[in-house]
């Protein structure tokens, strides 16, 4: 019986020993480590914060031609990856295997049901600063998309250039001649009439509106006392109708247009306050692609 049992010991202390072994063999390049550039917008307008994590699913090749990305069966299939402030994680650890690698990424984390049909809302209020434990109002509305593709181990980190996929309308507040005092601190900016809900295809990067929502109001984010911001779904307003209300000592200045929101553009109005609701004045300013700082 004890040298039944001195054996069984041994063995059980031979496996312990192997996997050790096989967790030192591993070699530190076999990890696949991720390099992101944010571009360059949100309120902090500093870029990715510790604490950010985005969504990676990888996708192999098949004779030389890469399998088409899907919800699951993939090589991994939504795998966070958290940044802490100065590498990116990912958790649990992704391991390089032999072939060709496609690999897909977004901001923020989600928990998508589709990968080709992902159901994606800009917030009403992006006003909204949240607790600070998870992206909320305007950042939480900023959908972000990168890929790189063909890549290998030898190619070493993995680097994820993003980019915007929503649109972005900046307001910027002109005091006319006629405006008594300075612009308050307490104005609130509306952007009425667009649908708010996204259909947003990760293995392309194609998004539009979702044709099934209906249209409804935003809340911008207050950049400063005369500037203020929204993450706009793509999409066409094809017939003028209110746009922008700015509600400014308890006065309703309300504008109507027709316009075109463009996937990773953000659009420029100055609206020139006057004292009569009737006479305010807008002008549409530039566009600017990718960044917007």
């Amino acid at each position: 019986m004890m040298e039944g049992r001195f054996i069984s010991i041994l063995a059980i202390a031979g496996i312990a020993m192997g996997c050790a072994k096989v967790e030192s063999c591993i070699d530190s390049t076999d990890v696949m480590r991720f390099e992101a550039a944010h571009p360059s917008t949100r309120a902090t307008e500093t870029g990715f914060e510790a604490g950010d994590t985005i969504g990676v699913y990888i996708s192999g090749y098949e004779d030389g031609k890469p399998v088409p990305l899907q919800l699951g069966g993939n090589y991994k299939n939504n795998n966070p990856v958290i940044f802490d402030g100065h590498n990116w994680t990912a958790d649990p650890v992704i391991y390089w295997d032999e072939g060709l690698y496609d690999v897909f990424a977004y901001y923020p984390f989600l928990r998508p049901e589709s990968v080709d049909k992902l159901d994606f809302s800009v917030q009403a209020n992006q006003n909204d600063e949240g607790d600070g434990k998870a992206p909320a109002g305007y950042e939480a509305s900023d959908f972000l998309y990168a890929t790189a593709k063909g890549l290998t181990k030898d190619d070493g980190a993995v680097r994820l250039a993003f980019s915007h996929l929503m649109s972005c309308l900046r307001i910027n507040l002109v005091k006319g001649e006629d405006f008594k005092g300075d612009i308050p601190d307490d104005v609130t900016v509306y952007v009425h009439n667009t649908v708010t809900r996204a259909v947003i295809d990760l293995s392309s990067g194609d998004v539009v509106k979702n044709p099934r929502a209906s249209a409804g109001s935003i809340i911008a984010r207050r950049d400063n006392a005369a500037s203020y911001s929204a993450i706009i779904v793509p999409q066409m307003i094809e017939s003028k109708m209110p746009l922008i209300e700015i509600v400014c000592c308890g006065v309703s200045y309300l504008i109507e247009s027709r316009f075109t929101f463009k996937t990773g553009v953000r659009h420029t109005f100055n609206v020139t306050m006057s004292g009569n609701p009737d006479k305010i004045k807008i002008e549409i300013g530039g566009e600017m692609d990718g960044g917007w700082s």
